[in-house]
């Protein structure tokens, strides 16, 4: 009767071994799934973030563009009436340009804010995602662990109990049955308990990546830009973030002017261009 119970005790390590095995590899699967949903979802949202900026330095250059535009037409209008060599024809032409350099100067400077926001939110967000991966890893680390840990207290105790059946054999000879029933019930029993406790583990750590997912969006949400427009124009820049999308939309234009430009002018503002405006 000995016999019996010490082969069974001894069957009963490969299927454990290889319970862990199972358990380890679906882990590593699960996690590299749960990475690739996250990237996923933060590129997404750092696009977002670049249709921003696009839109922002598209409106902006349109904006300086106008104004150019409209110096242009003053300088015509000056020409016309007082010709060129008057000393009022000069000086109105000295004071509109004045104003045109002061009108593009706040336009670049609210433009300048407006992409410095965006760059915030952008770095905010890799934080983010940088924080999520590595939670994702480490939860997954800590579950095969605690897995790995649970096999060892198994594989232990299945080893003491044929210590125990080979040191007594005269003394369990009668008993030999009943221990090793009771000791494969104590291994199912442990095992139930470990993948429940497992299992509520792996739903926590799903719910930390929708949580990092949540931030991620309401860092998105919370960006704050200045509208690019100068006192008197009646059609500021408008980026209004959708909800149900997870995105801006674009950017529109009033007047026949910023609709000739997107159609053909979208050159990105350079904070650090030094150029002649006129």
């Amino acid at each position: 009767m000995i016999r019996p119970a010490i082969e069974g005790l001894e069957s009963a390590i490969a299927p454990l071994q290889q319970g862990f095995q199972d358990y380890s590899t679906n882990q590593n699967q699960y996690a590299t799934t749960q990475k690739a949903a996250a990237t996923q979802q933060f590129n997404a949202q750092n696009q977002t973030l670049d249709t921003s900026k696009t839109g922002q330095e598209t409106t902006g250059e349109e904006s300086v563009n106008q104004q150019r535009r409209g110096f242009s037409e003053i300088q015509q209008g000056i020409q016309a009436r007082y010709g060129g060599s008057t000393g009022t024809g000069a000086f109105a032409n000295e004071l509109a340009g004045r104003d045109s350099l002061r009108n593009i100067a706040n336009i670049r400077q609210t433009l300048a804010g407006n992409l410095q926001e965006i760059e915030n939110k952008r770095g905010q967000l890799q934080e983010i995602s940088r924080i999520a991966l590595q939670d994702i890893e480490d939860k997954k680390t800590e579950r095969v662990f605690q897995a790995k840990q649970q096999l060892d207290l198994q594989l232990a105790d299945i080893r003491r109990q044929k210590g125990e059946l080979q040191s007594r054999k005269a003394e369990l000879a009668t008993q030999a049955m009943q221990i090793y029933q009771q000791t494969v019930q104590q291994v199912n029993s442990a095992n139930a308990q470990a993948q429940q406790q497992l299992y509520l583990q792996q739903v926590n750590a799903e719910n930390t990546l929708k949580a990092a997912y949540a931030k991620g969006t309401d860092a998105v949400q919370k960006l704050s830009l200045q509208n690019v427009y100068l006192p008197g124009q009646k059609t500021p820049v408008s980026l209004a973030y959708n909800q149900q999308t997870n995105e801006f939309t674009q950017p529109q234009f009033g007047g026949q002017a910023f609709k000739g430009a997107l159609a053909g002018e979208n050159k990105a503002y350079d904070p650090n261009e030094d150029d002649n405006l006129f």
